[in-house]
């Protein structure tokens, strides 16, 4: 991870892959200190138009489809307006693969150095007092995002970024659990490069079934604004109790404290709520209701 946070620091962010000059000075609104590599070479963060200054060859950025351009193709022969709009879903598809890579590389530079604290937080005033309250303003759809693809950046170090952008999150994510051994073997990657989620399992049980990889089945949960509000405040308390990172390990060090903790039931006095929940479970075709146990028709799975 170290060398490829380095590489990034390095070389001119427009994508040119020339190295940036080290700053002179202190510069908030460009992030800039003295000692330390710029982000871009001058006049390269103007768009396309640094590929002229690089001599790099820069496609040109794809055009968003509206439903007013939809509009305008519909005059067009449907073979053009089908090869554009296939095009567009490409282009959509590979920004989707690699946009997860990217904010797990962003996200570990910004807190890795603190650059958080460079930034000005526009409900306050004031500089941002934390990574955590940064991230939460920048990207409060993504957050949880941001935090898995950190953690899995800092596990695969071994992997070379541009293999991961090529893979779908839940394929880096899978690739994340394998040994360094597996994970290097060119046919995995390429197997993660290609394959659905389903698939890619697939595989890997098949060729390397004492890797043991644990699936990630998708929860849907829709609470209330008042009950979201009140889990947002419970998983940031134990990112900060528990100094545990990422919402899924925050839930279930929560999950954790809970079931190892001491029930509050009368009938269970002195037990765990592990080991009251295990022998209510014993009961078929009963279940607790207001702290007593009482006739049910379906067993408590």
């Amino acid at each position: 991870m170290t060398s490829q946070r380095k590489l990034s620091s390095q070389l001119c962010a427009c994508g040119c892959g020339k190295p940036t000059p080290i700053a002179t000075k202190t510069d908030r609104r460009r992030g800039q200190k003295p000692g330390q590599p710029v982000r871009f070479i001058a006049g390269h963060n103007q768009g396309t138009g640094a590929g002229l200054l690089c001599n790099v060859p820069q496609n040109p950025a794809p055009m968003e489809i509206t439903a007013l351009s939809l509009s305008a193709m519909r005059e067009e022969p449907d073979a053009d307006v089908a090869q554009r709009l296939d095009s567009r879903v490409r282009d959509l598809e590979r920004q989707h693969r690699r946009s997860f890579v990217e904010l797990g590389l962003i996200c570990n530079e910004m807190d890795d150095r603190s650059l958080w604290s460079e930034l000005v937080n526009p409900e306050t005033g004031n500089f941002f007092q934390s990574f955590g309250s940064w991230l939460m303003d920048a990207a409060q759809v993504s957050s949880s995002n941001a935090y898995r693809a950190m953690k899995v950046l800092k596990q695969i170090t071994d992997i070379p970024v541009a293999d991961l952008q090529e893979m779908s999150r839940a394929n880096v994510m899978i690739v994340a659990q394998l040994s360094s051994k597996v994970r290097q073997d060119p046919q995995v990657i390429a197997a993660a490069k290609s394959q659905t989620e389903t698939g890619f399992y697939q595989t890997l049980e098949a060729n390397y079934p004492d890797q043991h990889i644990e699936s990630s089945p998708r929860m849907d949960l829709k609470p209330s604004r008042s009950a979201r509000k009140m889990i947002d405040e419970a998983l940031r308390a134990a990112g900060v109790l528990y100094g545990v990172e990422g919402r899924e390990a925050q839930l279930e060090a929560i999950c954790s404290y809970f079931m190892d903790g001491d029930c509050e039931m009368e009938e269970y006095q002195g037990m765990k709520n592990r080991r009251a929940y295990e022998i209510a479970s014993e009961h078929k075709g009963m279940r607790l209701v207001n702290g007593h146990v009482e006739a049910h028709t379906h067993s408590i799975a």
